[in-house]
């Protein structure tokens, strides 16, 4: 994963993700893609922390970048990939974290 910061207005900065491609079909067809989770929280429980989808639109892969909007501070981001495999989603474990500190 890596990180590309941009300024933005107001109380909030614009965090930029990038991740490399996961090869799987399902994740790069229709009913595929990925889930960004973020949280403050270092070593956050992903089914509680805030999370950002990107499906799969058009072309040969899903995207593989997206841009959060994060307040100021210390933020950990998490990534995985899901799929429909024979008409059921499945969801690939999520990445290792990695922490970004957003600042004023």
């Amino acid at each position: 994963m890596a990180l590309l910061f941009s300024c933005g207005g107001g109380d909030s900065k614009q965090v930029t993700v990038s991740w490399n491609a996961n090869n799987d079909k399902a994740v790069n067809t229709t009913g595929g893609g990925y889930t960004l989770y973020y949280s403050q929280q270092s070593g956050f429980d992903i089914n509680s922390a805030n999370k950002l989808d990107v499906p799969y639109v058009s072309g040969a892969t899903a995207p593989t970048s997206a841009t959060l909007s994060l307040s100021e501070g210390m933020w950990f981001i998490r990534i995985a990939a899901y799929g429909l495999v024979n008409g059921t989603s499945k969801v690939s474990e999520s990445s290792e974290q990695i922490s970004v500190n957003v600042g004023g």
